[in-house]
């Protein structure tokens, strides 16, 4: 990007830049004279081949949409500012063209495709050091991340925030950081005193920098936090005073939200026709400014005052309307709450299997946030750790907190695997009970059917939980493996056994050919825990109709096991994980099995610790060859 200094260029850029802020002042107020004026300047800018200018015309052009919903329109011009600011390398103008983009797809409930150009504005504007641009960018993903149901990630994203923004003395972000904090502990922490005194932090911050957006939303959560409390009268004052700010500024969706707000508290006082009434006013915004999430309140706040008035044919129309709505944008909150709801209506009618359905989502959903929930505590801690370790200026302190942190992410990786492949088990086993109880007067094979999907999960939720005991005992150094001369031949025989019937199912072949009396300085269990992750995967990985093949080689001080398949091979991307923890790689098992993500990094543990080596050589399509090499005499190392 060239600079111009011919002083007729100089004059045209003041009216440019002269031009769009007062556009910019319009934005809000009057987007549409916004547009009028923008498009002039953006004339001018072009004429004069002014590439800043053109670039922070299409991106006002953007924003005047944005406010005018018209959120197709706004997209299209954000991302002509994005191609042009990258044309000409202005990295500004391309941080706040993501951002903006960010913002539509927020909007529009698509919260993924919005995080993701909130992560690549906020690496420009670390860059090029634009504070106010990468608060208000750190600000959306915590709201995505929140919106998405990750809350122990919005906390810490909110802490964080607020940090920085007294640390730079922005009082702006201060309240804005103090108001996601108040929601945080509000709804999702529980702690209604500790959610009070963000409010009223924010509040007084808000009046002292005359900013009446922040003061409404403000005014607007804590009413809602005292509807909870039951404090009515102060909910109700509050909540008030936030709709009158509102309705000046003239933002539909804020007016809309605080007639949700409205129609809860009538709800609350059993008012329910009024509350009907401001759940449809709710909706009818929402519906016009594209407001999916909106959109999804307001249809669950129809259902529940539907089933007050026993009109049971709308509140499933409107629940499922909302769940449909709640699915597609990832708001589990939602999901939850209307799950539940159908499940008690079909309940009610003794609609067993379609209660059935909607209990099991319900339960998985509540799986997910209650374990999000545990590592809430963990995470608060971490976040208040991490703040404080930039005031460490000894050395020694600092590696030592490294090293604290490095523990403590290997804590959480396992919180995580546990939390997301014992969620869908536990749901079986409660669904499934909960069916049993319903078929009790039914023939005894049905009983036994579901009795044995029950069993079946069970053992599949053991096997999970020796795995990351196993995982545990290696890490932390708990592993006590007594080494002594072990048949390996016999070792695979058994184990070769134990799967003879799960691969006869997929009509698998495996071929082994026992040799007698090969031993190998081993543990025993460790051994065969090796050969049993390597002959699971190779029968899960292979797909129907190939081959197995399993094969001892005598060496002079060590034994070569190698276990080969026909299956799908593997990538060379995956090959980089294959043996680390908690990697799920691209290929997935044949037969529908499952798989944890820890059987191999077990295996790597497990070999090495008894001072052998273990391989693979693959090529994607085309099967895979895992060779481990234990020592053949004790105390032999390669």
């Amino acid at each position: 990007m060239k600079l111009n200094n011919n002083p007729n260029f100089q004059n045209a850029i003041k009216i440019v830049n002269s031009s769009f802020q007062d556009a910019q002042n319009k934005l809000k107020s009057s987007p549409t004279e916004a547009i009028e004026i923008i498009n002039k300047t953006l004339g001018l800018a072009e004429s004069e081949n002014d590439e800043i200018g053109i670039v922070k015309g299409l991106t006002l052009l953007g924003i005047a949409y944005y406010e005018k919903n018209e959120y197709e329109e706004a997209l299209n011009f954000s991302e002509k500012a994005l191609a042009k600011a990258e044309e000409t390398g202005y990295k500004k103008g391309k941080g706040r063209a993501l951002l903006r983009i960010g913002s539509i797809y927020d909007k529009l409930g698509r919260y993924n495709d919005s995080l993701c150009n909130y992560f690549r504005a906020i690496r420009v504007f670390r860059r090029v050091k634009e504070d106010k641009d990468f608060l208000r960018t750190f600000g959306n993903i915590g709201n995505c991340y929140y919106n998405l149901g990750a809350y122990d990630k919005s906390l810490k994203i909110s802490f964080k925030g607020l940090k920085f923004a007294e640390k730079i003395n922005d009082e702006y972000f201060q309240a804005h950081f103090l108001i996601n904090l108040g929601i945080e502990y509000q709804r999702f922490v529980k702690n209604s005193k500790k959610a009070d005194e963000f409010y009223l932090k924010a509040i007084e911050t808000s009046k002292r920098i005359k900013n009446n957006y922040l003061l409404s939303l403000a005014y607007e959560n804590y009413g809602t936090n005292h509807l909870g409390l039951g404090n009515y009268e102060e909910a109700l004052n509050a909540i008030e005073s936030s709709i009158e700010l509102k309705r000046q500024s003239g933002n539909l969706r804020d007016i809309g939200l605080s007639y949700l707000n409205f129609a809860a508290i009538f709800y609350y006082l059993k008012n329910f026709k009024d509350a009907e009434i401001y759940y449809q006013r709710a909706l009818e915004i929402f519906k016009k400014i594209k407001f999916q999430l909106g959109i999804s309140h307001s249809y669950y706040g129809l259902g529940i005052t539907n089933r007050k008035f026993k009109k049971f044919r709308l509140a499933f129309n409107n629940f499922k309307k909302s769940l449909k709505i709640a699915e597609e944008i990832g708001a589990k909150i939602d999901i939850q709450n209307n799950s539940n709801e159908l499940y008690e209506l079909y309940l009610e009618r003794k609609n067993y299997k379609s209660a059935l359905k909607y209990f099991s989502l319900f339960q998985e959903v509540k799986e997910d946030i209650f374990t999000e929930k545990k590592a809430l505590q963990i995470s608060e801690l971490t976040t208040k750790y991490e703040t404080e370790i930039f005031k460490l200026k000894n050395l020694q302190l600092t590696k030592l907190n490294e090293r604290l942190k490095k523990l403590n992410q290997e804590k959480n990786e396992i919180l995580s695997i546990a939390a997301h492949d014992l969620k869908n088990p536990l749901t079986v086993v409660a669904t499934t009970s909960s069916l049993v109880k319903y078929l009790s007067e039914n023939s005894a094979p049905s009983i036994v059917k579901h009795m044995e999907t029950i069993e079946t999960t069970a053992i599949r939720m053991r096997e999970i939980i020796t795995k990351l005991l196993d995982v545990n005992a290696i890490e932390s150094g708990k592993l006590n493996l007594t080494l002594k001369m072990v048949s390996i031949s016999n070792t695979i025989d058994f184990v070769v056994n134990d799967y003879k019937k799960p691969a006869r199912r997929k009509d698998i072949n495996i071929f082994w050919e026992n040799f007698e009396n090969v031993d190998v300085f081993a543990d025993k269990t460790a051994l065969h825990e090796i050969l049993d992750n390597l002959i699971s995967n190779a029968v899960k990985y292979t797909p129907y109709g190939k081959n197995i093949f399993v094969r001892l080689t005598k060496r002079p001080r060590s034994i070569v096991c190698e276990i080969q398949d026909e299956g799908l091979g593997i990538s060379e991307e995956d090959k980089k994980m294959l043996f680390q923890r908690y990697q799920k790689l691209s290929a997935r098992p044949t037969g529908g099995e499952s798989s944890t993500g820890l059987g191999l990094s077990i295996v790597k543990k497990l070999v090495e610790e008894m001072n052998g080596i273990v391989t693979c050589e693959s090529k994607d399509g085309y099967g895979s060859l895992f060779t481990i090499e234990l020592p053949s005499e004790p105390n032999y190392k390669f």
